[in-house]
């Protein structure tokens, strides 16, 4: 397996974060997420960094309106985390955006 490569963009509301993620996702070589990834922020809020409920935070993350349901199958992230009683959130999303890029080297932005 590849190394996992992440791109984010964070910055203050109005501060031009939309435009440039729209910008760098007509570059071939990222896979761009197609929405504003806020569900970050809600599972950091929820549950922190270290996750000890995996089940509620699949459920929160996948019912999430900006999570990109199209991209990543639901039930290849549950069978991935199947059995995991505690998660980092880095672990999960890293989870959530391999398989957003299975079969694909680029980075996702």
């Amino acid at each position: 397996m590849s190394e996992d490569r992440y791109i984010l963009i964070v910055g203050s509301p109005r501060s031009g974060t939309s435009l440039l993620r729209h910008v760098l996702s007509h570059n071939s070589e990222l896979c761009g997420h197609p929405l504003e990834p806020q569900y970050i922020l809600d599972l950091h809020r929820r549950f922190g960094f270290t996750i000890t409920d995996v089940a509620r935070a699949l459920d929160l993350l996948i019912s999430h309106r900006m999570f990109p349901a199209g991209m990543v199958d639901a039930t290849i992230l549950r069978t991935t985390l199947a059995g995991r009683t505690s998660i980092e959130l880095s672990e999960l999303l890293a989870a959530c955006y391999r398989i957003m890029r299975a079969g694909s080297d680029r980075p996702v932005l």
